[in-house]
């Protein structure tokens, strides 16, 4: 495999793993939270926000 090859599995690698962590983190916000307006709040909801930022479906789709 050539070095791009390899740059684009590590993206993509990193972009499902960021898309795995936010899911669990804003699962767990909302889980703990008793509404909306304190869920988005939450700081396990806003570091999963962090990671879907980091996921961006442009490093996906670059990866590609």
């Amino acid at each position: 495999m050539t070095t791009a090859g390899w740059v684009a599995l590590a993206i993509t690698v990193f972009s499902a793993v960021s898309y795995a962590a936010a899911s669990i983190l804003q699962a767990v916000a909302a889980r703990r939270s008793t509404g909306t307006v304190r869920t988005m709040g939450h700081p396990l909801y806003l570091i999963g926000i962090g990671c879907d930022v980091l996921d961006g479906d442009g490093l996906a789709a670059a990866a590609l």
